[in-house]
């Protein structure tokens, strides 16, 4: 593995928890509620994290359960009239247009965003 890739992974490592953490261990497309080391809750992404100008995007982000993560690949719906009622329609077209637009990041970058991650978690877990 690459030293890119190593960044990459520790930092959706630390992403993912602060999404999660930040939507309190409850799916927003069912409201199932988990906990922390469960394993079951997700950080799905409405725009897929192929895409790194939204894949760190706090507003492309959410909780979700395994299965409704899992069947956001097949059926995106619930999620984006999720993100259209709580955010609205001009949000998720300036999100759309983001994801559409590429993005690459320097390795200095990304471990600017893993060390904010990582601050951030630390902040949430002592508080």
């Amino acid at each position: 593995m690459t030293e890119r890739a190593k960044i990459k992974k520790k930092l959706d490592a630390e992403f993912s928890l602060f999404i999660r953490r930040r939507d309190k261990f409850t799916c927003v497309t069912c409201g199932k509620v988990g906990y922390e080391r469960d394993g079951e809750m997700q950080c799905g992404h409405l725009f897929s994290r192929i895409a790194l100008s939204t894949r760190w995007d706090e507003d492309n982000a959410f909780c979700q359960d395994r299965g409704c993560n899992f069947r956001h690949e097949m059926d995106w719906m619930p999620l984006e009239l999720y993100y259209r009622e709580k955010r609205g329609d001009e949000a998720f077209d300036r999100l759309y247009r983001k994801y559409r637009t590429p993005k690459k990041y320097s390795n200095a970058e990304l471990n600017e965003m893993l060390e904010h991650y990582r601050k951030k978690n630390k902040e949430k877990r002592d508080a």
